[in-house]
């Protein structure tokens, strides 16, 4: 499953569950999805996070994010602004 920016997910954070929001979205040069940001409710930021990777200890669980999330059972103000290229 692809996230758009705004999205709410469940991330799995070492060994605890965070609800976050996609902030960003990152594409190799074959522009082929390779993670995303993610800002989380305790206010850390996580870049490049893969979904429903085994071996990481940060990722996003696309399952629980679907009961959880889509089921509107999900209260959080999280969302995702941005503050423009400064380049």
């Amino acid at each position: 499953m692809e996230y758009r920016v705004n999205d709410k997910v469940i991330v799995r954070n070492y060994d605890n569950h965070e609800v976050g929001v996609i902030t960003d979205i990152h594409y190799n040069s074959k522009k082929k999805l390779s993670g995303y940001t993610l800002m989380l409710e305790r206010g850390s930021e996580i870049i490049f996070v893969g979904v429903d990777n085994a071996k990481s200890s940060q990722t996003i669980d696309s399952h629980l994010t679907e009961v959880v999330v889509e089921s509107s059972e999900l209260k959080t103000n999280l969302t995702a602004t941005s503050l423009g290229n400064f380049a």
